[in-house]
């Protein structure tokens, strides 16, 4: 739901290496996120509908700067921060999404 959406990792003092949090969108549109009460760390990738990371981007605890895709994605991934370079995903990466 959006208020899940807006929920996200809002609150939660730890987050496991190799977790994360997807958001499935109904469309194909840009994409904003930011870290409103949002103690942890993050990276956050925009990733299109055929599974193709676009954009990796790091993102501030407690930031009310939004964090936009410059393109029109599907998805958005938001893991501990680093976790992306740790795991060698890079952006063109391809991901397979079976939501």
């Amino acid at each position: 739901t959006e208020a899940e959406r807006s929920r996200g990792f809002m609150e939660r003092k730890r987050i496991p290496d190799g977790t994360g949090m997807i958001f499935v969108f109904e469309r194909d549109e840009r994409l904003r996120f930011w870290m409103k009460d949002t103690p942890v760390p993050l990276s956050i990738a925009y990733i299109d509908s055929a599974g193709a990371v676009r954009e990796i981007y790091d993102m501030t605890p407690f930031s009310l700067a939004p964090v936009a895709s410059a393109v029109s994605v599907r998805y958005a991934l938001e893991v501990p921060r680093g976790w992306f370079a740790r795991a060698g995903i890079r952006v063109g990466a391809q991901i397979a999404a079976n939501f």
